[in-house]
């Protein structure tokens, strides 16, 4: 008696996860979108949303060229640590962690855009490095991403090996 309406939602459920996930047909189009972003939000001490505002607008006019700006793809650069969930300097190191940066247009880009707009964030910044992640990309093309997400550090220059702890 109940093996039928058992079987009778396993199969609403697998062609619903089946449209959800995979989409109807062959689509080339992705099936989910990332909301249009271009924020900013300094860490540290508390201060007016105006202020990282006023950096994004900032960043659309800097030049990152011949600036060298470390970029680490979905990787924690040396001196960088997380603990808890949260990110922190290692001991020895005076690296600063200055802020986090997410945009997208809404719509998949080169890869190599999304990366300008961090770099730039860079600049507008003082950051002289970003942890890098993107947000959606396409597994048929792999140049491609509906955008980025970035942590803006402060590398200390001085300090670019890693540090054995004492």
């Amino acid at each position: 008696m109940y093996a039928f309406p058992m079987l009778r939602l396993l199969a609403i459920t697998v062609v619903a996860c089946g449209l959800f996930f995979g989409g109807c047909g062959a689509s080339s189009k992705p099936m989910f979108k990332v909301n249009p972003i271009n924020s900013y939000r300094a860490y540290g001490e508390y201060h007016a949303a105006t202020d990282d505002a006023a950096i994004v607008a900032r960043a659309e006019k800097a030049d990152p060229t011949g600036i060298d700006i470390r970029l680490f793809q979905e990787s924690i650069p040396p001196g960088i640590q997380m603990t808890n969930q949260t990110l922190g300097v290692v001991a020895g190191y005076k690296h600063k962690l200055i802020g986090k940066y997410a945009y997208s247009g809404g719509t998949e880009e080169p890869k190599d855009a999304l990366v300008s707009r961090v770099r730039k964030m860079c600049v507008a910044t003082g950051a002289n490095a970003a942890m890098i992640v993107f947000m959606l990309e396409d597994s048929e093309k792999q140049e491609r991403a509906q955008g980025i997400e970035a942590v803006l550090i402060h590398m200390d220059p001085l300090r670019d090996e890693e540090v054995v702890p004492q």
